[in-house]
């Protein structure tokens, strides 16, 4: 078969890369922090580049340019937050978006990770320390005190730096946000220096009061007889 045309067939072949959208590798986990420190939270991210990342507190967007830093490291994202206090407790969002799609769809492919809940341990204080006290013996005497910060609590009493365990002399108690120590039939040998230790997992608070069992005073008389001499 004779042609006398010929024809060149030509083939474009067009290679677009697939956009992956981002999303969660290692996701945001719930912490207990303590006031006062620093804290970095963060996550493990994949999809295509470049991914933009935005951190928000309780739906406002953190800019960091205060006490937070936006911190990125390859496929790590993290937020760090300096000296923590009260007002940092909320809700934090990490907010990842690209360019994911075709043509048809202009809108960016966003991903939300919220409900990331941030508690903080608040170390004991006390708010009212135990008064001194000056008693007679065999009396019952009750040292209480007052404090705050975060439950659970163990209470520690003390005398002259000798831990004191619940017996037939002494009984510790803990109610609620009050502690006390009470003393039974005490002498002189109670006398002395009584502390009061408190501690849960963000620290340690103590207080000291004193005790002073009054002794009897006893007095001495004694006398002389005189006696008189008649000489005649």
């Amino acid at each position: 078969m004779n042609f006398s045309d010929f024809y060149d067939l030509h083939f474009s072949l067009f290679l677009s890369e697939q956009i992956i959208p981002p999303s969660f590798i290692k996701p945001l986990m719930e912490m207990e922090e303590i006031l006062g420190t620093n804290i970095q939270i963060g996550c493990k991210i994949s999809g295509s580049l470049p991914i933009t990342v935005e951190w928000m507190k309780d739906g406002t967007k953190l800019s960091g340019r205060t006490k937070h830093k936006l911190l990125k490291d390859e496929n790590n994202v993290s937020l760090e937050i300096e000296c923590l206090e009260k007002a940092d407790t909320g809700t934090y969002t990490c907010k990842l978006s690209n360019k994911a799609g075709s043509c048809e769809c202009s809108v960016s492919k966003q991903m939300y990770l919220s409900f990331f809940p941030i508690n903080y341990l608040e170390p004991p204080s006390f708010v009212l320390v135990p008064e001194s006290q000056a008693v007679v013996p065999n009396t019952t005497v009750r040292f209480k005190s007052t404090f705050k910060g975060t439950s659970p609590f163990t209470v520690k009493w003390f005398k002259d730096d000798t831990e004191l365990i619940c017996g037939p002399s002494c009984f510790t108690g803990l109610e609620g946000l009050s502690c006390f120590l009470d003393l039974f039939a005490v002498g002189i040998s109670h006398s002395g220096t009584y502390s009061c230790q408190i501690n849960n997992d963000a620290g340690t608070a103590k207080c000291t009061t004193t005790l002073l069992v009054k002794g009897w005073t006893s007095f001495k008389y004694s006398y002389q007889r005189s006696s008189l001499s008649m000489f005649f």
